[in-house]
């Protein structure tokens, strides 16, 4: 998010966003971003925006002049780097290994990440937190001082050890984090409810205590939903400067996030205010919301990509519509449904096309629809965001999720830009993160490759920093640790799940988990297990008891939920149970048609596990289980297992001989599409030598 302040910086990166041709480098004649301070907290004291060297006490910054050393800034008192290294210090290796890699230090593709002596730092510093492993409490340091070659020996607390290969799950450096981050937000909450830094930082604060599940932090999440609450309301006639989208897409995803945790019906009001703000400052007609010629120059001839966007504000003020607020926007209102909250679909799904027209063939989010980029990538912050907003439409349409797909491929493919997102660092972390979180494969990108920043924007005090960037330090000027301390538990509260931007597992339209009644309860826990017979059953003989005596007054559970409302509980969650089986039952189509039976029995072997004594879906697959038992499929079925095991000999031992093997189970098996899979595979690798298939043995240049 942008304070006012950064209004002028912001329309000069947003040139850079669009191009990933342009680089910014962080170039010490130029001074940023070095030269940016704040008042707030221990970082008071330092004397720029530095990059902070974990536990040890120490702040470098990379200069031009040494690009793969870090050269010392600021050392805090009373740390292990406390008297033991000084200002322009260089350190040129740790643990016995010497930095001799220079950081890429632009921006863009090629030049973000943190190859260099950032990332040999932190790996460094991460070993030797280990107890009991080779360099145990000592951080050993190769320092050049003036033309003094020194070795200096840190001392640091093993306490926390080393970050797991599984981090931040089963991970017990990640829970004792998230325990003293937990309680030092808490400790920072104003007495109204509100946090330090503003809403955006207050509302990462409030999520992270939210998504602990301690109940010793619900009233502090409650303390900011009033807050909020009382900051937003339905009238934006007089918005007419400032980022107030920003404030109400927060309000809208938090106050969401809270009712869906907690079921306090006074959340629905206030949602429903914050819905009719973000309906009624979305930009359906922009010629209206032009405030001057000069938006009105800035936005000639690309009015109609601007319908169905949010900017800064409701009015155009020289941004028009946005990625990053649309998504936020669109991230609010699809949680707000799943609160009850009624919301236009229309605006929605225009919402959402905004979005479409704004993200390139690989899933990356431009800045807005006007730029452009058919497979290129920068930072990811709007593409997480993006991701997010997709992945939570309450709607029933398979293109919301295969776009949260491709964008969240595009973040497992390219994590390099982590920690450089635009604009805001920590607020596009979450987003990024929180995205990857839906496929375990692209958190693990993620998190895997940013071992080191974690390990290095670790405080002595327990918190963790904003860290520099190539973009501008406000998320360091305005509450350095509180921002950055909060984000981090959010994103190491991911795999928790207690949220909905979490990935929840079971999001029923019409259904919340805060408000299940004993007849409602087990059958939802059941869903979240996979266990659609036993949860359907329950719910049909809960339906059959509330349906038996329909005179019967109406007694209220202790959550105040009716026999009506159980029964429109039970009704949607009967109809999700069906709304699964049978989008997975309708993809053994794409299978029939391609000709792989093999991969189709696998799939109706899997749908059997997780479906079996669902009645309509045992009646829908006993046709297709009926057909693998006969011939052809059943035939085709032993083809592609045999072709498989020919291809795996060949993978193996990439001889001459399997190759000829394989060559003639195809020319036996001219007919089957794995007799044709084969041919392939035989001619590539005795044309280069090479086998390139998919996990189901299918050749790339046939997918």
């Amino acid at each position: 998010m942008l304070g006012k302040h950064s209004i002028a910086s912001f329309a000069v990166t947003t040139l850079l966003v669009c191009s990933t041709a342009s680089a910014v480098n962080w170039k010490e004649q130029d001074g940023s971003p070095w030269n940016r301070k704040t008042n707030t907290g221990p970082d008071a004291a330092v004397n720029g925006f530095y990059v902070n060297l974990g536990i040890t006490g120490a702040r470098a910054k990379l200069t031009e002049k040494y690009p793969q050393y870090l050269v010392i800034a600021y050392v805090f008192k009373g740390t292990p780097a406390h008297g033991k290294l000084e200002v322009g210090d260089l350190i040129v290796g740790a643990n016995g290994k010497p930095f001799t890699v220079a950081h890429t230090n632009g921006y863009g593709m090629g030049k973000f990440g943190g190859e260099g002596p950032l990332m040999a730092f932190g790996n460094a510093l991460g070993e030797s937190q280990i107890a009991g492993g080779k360099f145990s409490g000592k951080l050993e340091l190769d320092v050049k001082r003036g033309e003094e070659k020194l070795k200096v020996t840190l001392s640091l607390s093993t306490r926390y050890g080393q970050y797991s290969d599984t981090y931040p799950s089963h991970c017990k450096k990640t829970d004792l984090i998230l325990k003293e981050l937990q309680a030092y937000i808490a400790g920072r909450q104003n007495g109204n409810g509100s946090f330090p830094g503003g809403t955006h930082v207050g509302t990462f604060a409030a999520l992270a205590l939210l998504a602990s599940g301690d109940s010793r932090y619900m009233p502090n999440a409650r303390r900011f939903a009033q807050h909020i609450a009382r900051a937003t309301d339905a009238d934006f006639s007089d918005e007419f400067s400032g980022l107030t989208v920003w404030k109400h897409t927060f309000a809208g995803i938090y106050l969401a996030e809270y009712y869906l945790a907690t079921g306090e019906k006074w959340v629905l009001k206030e949602l429903e205010e914050v819905r009719d703000w973000l309906i009624g400052s979305q930009f359906m007609d922009p010629k209206s919301q032009l405030r001057s010629d000069r938006d009105e120059t800035k936005k000639k001839g690309h009015v109609e990509r601007f319908v169905g966007g949010w900017g800064h504000n409701p009015y155009y003020e020289g941004y028009g519509p946005m990625s990053c607020t649309t998504s936020q926007a669109a991230m609010a209102l699809a949680l707000m449904v799943r609160c009850g909250i009624e919301v236009d679909r229309k605006r929605l799904d225009m919402a959402y096309d905004f979005l479409a027209s704004g993200t390139n063939d690989i899933g990356y989010v431009w800045y807005n629809s006007i730029c452009a980029g058919r497979t290129s990538w920068a930072d990811m912050g709007r593409t997480g965001s993006t991701a997010l907003a997709n992945y939570l439409s309450p709607y029933d349409d398979k293109k919301y999720m295969q776009r949260a797909m491709l964008s969240v491929k595009c973040i497992g493919d390219h994590p390099e830009s982590f920690p450089d997102t635009h604009a805001c660092p920590p607020m596009g972390m979450v987003w990024e993160a929180l995205a990857a979180h839906i496929n375990p494969r692209a958190f693990r990108s993620v998190m895997d490759y940013h071992k080191w920043w974690f390990t290095l924007a670790q405080c002595p005090d327990k918190t963790f920093v904003a860290q520099p960037n190539r973009d501008n330090g406000g998320s360091y000027t305005r509450a350095p640790r509180l921002f950055m301390s909060s984000v981090v538990a959010v994103i190491f509260s991911a795999d928790r799940k207690k949220l909905h931007i979490m990935g929840t597992k079971v999001s029923i339209e019409g259904v919340n988990p805060a408000r299940l009644s004993p007849n409602t309860r087990r059958p939802f826990e059941l869903l979240e297990s996979d266990r659609f017979a036993a949860a359907q059953q329950l719910l049909l003989a809960a339906r059959k008891k509330l349906k038996a005596n329909p005179d019967a007054p109406a007694r209220p559970s202790k959550l105040g939920v009716t026999p009506e409302e159980d029964l429109r509980v039970i009704d949607a969650m009967l109809k999700y149970i069906d709304a699964q089986w049978q989008k997975e039952v309708a993809a053994l189509a794409k299978f029939e048609a391609s000709g792989d039976i093999l991969a189709l029995s696998e799939e109706v072997t899997e749908l059997v596990k997780t479906f079996r004594g669902v009645k309509s879906f045992d009646e829908k697959i006993a046709s297709y289980r009926k057909r693998l038992g006969e011939d052809p499929w059943r035939k085709e079925v032993r083809t592609g297992k045999a072709y498989l095991s020919y291809l795996g000999v060949l993978q193996r031992y990439k001889s001459p001989t399997a190759a000829k093997r394989l060559a003639k189970f195809a020319a036996d098996n001219a007919d089957s599409i794995y007799g044709k899979w084969a041919a392939a595979v035989a001619k590539e690798f005795n044309t280069s030598g090479t086998i390139s298939v998919s996990s189901r043995g299918k050749p790339f240049d046939a997918m």
